[in-house]
């Protein structure tokens, strides 16, 4: 599919008829310039603790000049080779010697409150507690590019925060302004000055320049470059056609014997519409492809995406290497060759399996603005029933933060690098904010190929203790044991070190209401089987499957945490609100890269509960086995089993002597009552379950009934006197 993104390709001068600078604005391009920094835009200490290679030149309150930085390449401004540079917190650097420190409140370029041979983004400075300029250089030669990064900057009357890269680029010797990522509270907008000062005479800068807005698109929820702007400064005159090729754009995994298409991204910062261009192709080195595109519009400052119209039939699985080249643009070689190459390892795999996308979510009952967040995500959802796994952390902040917090649902928080609510990541992907959410971007995790069938069962049992209160049945203590089986069956060679997860989820919680109005909870974490580092499987070969069984006994005590410092303890409570609501969910993660290669879930199944009360026949009599104690129910109460006489003394009867009805006492159920003359002869045998026996009917004298009931046999001496 062809599309292509127009982002205004002005020349901005400032006032120069021969300008020995030119620029490009690439608004809303999505990309970074080259598309070779790929890093999250996170403060500097995020990225010095979860990234490599950055080193941190300004600290927050910074108000000087940094030191001298060298440039690690060959690189000219100006025309004039330079090796070194200094950084202002206002947001500058300059390859002269810096002087005095630059006030962050900016005016037009030039002037003489900037040092010669400066480039500007003038108008930040580094007052917030998360402020600092740290640098990288990305690439490799002869296309490096070293990144000065104002990181969470801060700017006079707005109400947030901002990130711009400063961009020096190896062999085109190009400067680049990346506007990055920016959070605004107040409305308004940040108002930059953004160009190049040869001197206090001599200055290139954006015609908007002193008042240059930052991008303040999704509201700095978003930490990758898909919402980015840069503005490219080029030295010397602009080429008539200038196509940057800024990488391969096919999917990592590819299907083995398919005809596939090779596709890509192209920007022209040339100053000519482009009509036509050749590209060529190799696979692994081989034979080159070159292919015509035609009937072209790439007008200056577009970015183009192409489709070459000969296909690559993949050869064997594996890893193989697409590789590009621009060789012309509107029928003549290209002036600037070394941004015209592009390549991209792919994967040959065999056809893939259906994907079930994993959605992890940071929420609160204390944030506002999780309550639409969680209900966007609700609302998406709805259309993909059974096509997803999902689970939501609750978190501890803001506030005094969700009741079911866990210290378990803190150690993913830790492990993504989340500081914001609401937070969610699919398949391990960077943050979105869930109010972000869409049909699109679960689309778009649907179509990642999967190359691992996964099933998982679970069941939760219940176990409870009894002791005998007097003579009843008393529960005193419970448990419920969790099991879940994973089995794992990759479709490619699986190395050591993934790691498997499984957590139990409650699909519907009410008791966590705290401040944000939310009134029920959806796929709450509980536990996370063993804990939050989950199971490191070993290597699986292609088509072998391996099988992970895990276990966690939940212990009787419910308890609602008071605050997010007083979380549930598993080994002495639990927060499970009803135990026929359960879920186990589980996924396969790389735990270097988050890549997640697969999910799964299953409703947790509930057994018969289990208890330590057994049951026997002994004499036709029910007999109660508790804890080794044997009892028998006398009179609706459970008594210690002894020998028949001891337990034949609870049988009496009354009124004695007697005239119409006797009435039997201690007996339990149906009783067998023989009757028995005073010479010995049976004179009545019946049956009663109602307690009384009529004896109207017998004369006056004396009798013997004998009793039996629940195997136990009991003769009283009647009187019957009418």
């Amino acid at each position: 599919m062809k599309r292509s993104l127009l982002f205004l390709a002005a020349m901005a001068f400032a006032g120069f008829t021969n300008a020995q600078y030119y620029s490009v604005s690439a608004t809303d391009i999505g990309i970074n310039p080259g598309n070779i920094c790929l890093d999250l835009e996170q403060t500097a200490a995020y990225m010095l603790g979860n990234s490599t290679g950055y080193t941190q030149i300004l600290n927050p309150g910074a108000t000087d000049w940094s030191s001298s930085q060298s440039i690690p390449f060959s690189f000219e401004f100006n025309g004039q080779a330079v090796t070194s540079y200094s950084a202002s917190p206002a947001g500058a650097i300059t390859f002269s010697t810096p002087g005095a420190a630059l006030s962050a409140t900016n005016v037009a370029l030039p002037t003489s409150l900037v040092p010669d041979n400066s480039v500007c983004i003038w108008g930040l400075n580094l007052s917030g507690a998360n402020d600092g300029v740290i640098v990288k250089t990305f690439g490799t030669a002869p296309r490096r590019q070293q990144w000065i990064i104002w990181a969470s900057a801060s700017y006079t009357g707005i109400s947030g925060w901002t990130y711009w890269g400063l961009v020096l680029e190896e062999s085109t010797n190009h400067v680049y302004i990346a506007d990055m990522r920016t959070y605004d509270t107040s409305g308004g907008s940040a108002a930059l000055t953004v160009g190049v000062q040869i001197d206090s005479t001599e200055a290139y800068s954006l015609a908007a320049s002193p008042a240059v807005p930052a991008n303040a698109t999704n509201g700095g929820s978003v930490a990758e470059s898909v919402d980015n702007t840069y503005y490219l400064f080029g030295y010397g005159t602009q080429p008539a056609t200038d196509l940057d090729n800024i990488g391969v754009s096919n999917n990592y995994y590819v299907s083995v014997n398919e005809a596939t298409p090779i596709t890509g991204n192209i920007v022209n910062h040339g100053s000519s519409n482009v009509t036509s261009a050749q590209i060529s192709y190799t696979i692994d080195g081989g034979t080159a492809v070159n292919d015509n595109l035609t009937g072209l519009s790439i007008a200056p400052g577009t970015l183009y995406e192409y489709t070459l119209p000969t296909t690559w039939t993949t050869g064997d699985l594996g890893l193989a290497t697409i590789a590009t080249v621009v060789n012309e643009s509107n029928g003549s070689a290209e002036t600037i060759t070394v941004n015209n190459a592009a390549s991209k390892e792919v994967f040959v795999t065999p056809t893939p399996v259906t994907r079930k996308p994993l959605l992890e979510q940071f929420t609160s009952s204390t944030c506002a603005p999780c309550t639409p967040g969680n209900a966007n995500v609700l609302s998406v959802l709805s259309n993909y029933s059974g096509q997803y796994s999902k689970t939501n952390y609750q978190m501890s902040w803001p506030g005094t933060g969700d009741p079911y917090f866990t210290l378990e649902g803190q150690d993913r928080r830790s492990y993504y690098g989340v500081n914001s609510v609401p937070s969610m990541h699919t398949d391990g992907s960077v943050g979105l904010n869930s109010n972000s959410f869409s049909a699109a971007i679960f689309d778009d995790a649907l179509a990642v190929p999967a190359f691992m069938n996964l099933s998982v069962s679970g069941t939760i049992q219940p176990e409870y203790t009894y002791e005998v209160d007097g003579g009843a049945l008393v529960k005193v203590d419970s448990m419920y044991h969790f099991n879940a089986e994973v089995n794992i069956n990759p479709i490619v060679d699986m190395a050591a070190g993934m790691v498997a997860h499984i957590v139990v989820n409650e699909d519907l919680t009410y008791e966590n209401i705290k401040t944000n109005g939310e009134t029920e909870f959806h796929d709450v974490m509980k536990k996370m089987v063993p804990d939050a580092s989950g199971t490191t499987l070993g290597a699986v070969t292609a088509n072998d499957s391996t099988t992970i069984t895990k276990s966690h006994t939940f212990p009787g005590t419910y308890r609602l945490s008071n605050n997010a410092g007083d979380p549930i303890v598993h080994s002495l409570e639990h927060s499970v609100e009803e135990w026929d609501d359960l879920r186990v969910v589980t996924w396969v993660q790389n735990p270097n890269t988050a890549e997640v290669w697969q999910s799964e879930n299953a409703e947790v199944v509930m057994l018969d509960a289990i208890d330590n009360v057994e049951t026997d026949t002994i004499d036709g009599q029910v007999v109660y086995i508790v804890d080794g104690e044997s009892y028998v129910m006398w009179d609706d109460q459970l008594a210690p089993l002894g020998v028949n006489e001891n337990v034949a003394d609870l049988i009496s009867v009354y009124p004695n002597p007697a005239n119409d009805l006797i009435t039997l006492s201690g007996v339990n159920g149906r009783a067998v009552v023989t009757i028995y003359d005073a010479a010995g002869r049976m004179v009545s045998k019946l049956v009663v379950d109602t307690n009384t026996v009529d004896v109207s009917s017998l004369e006056t004298g004396v009798y013997n009934f004998s009793i039996e009931n629940n195997g136990v046999t009991k003769v009283e001496k009647v009187t019957v006197a009418h």
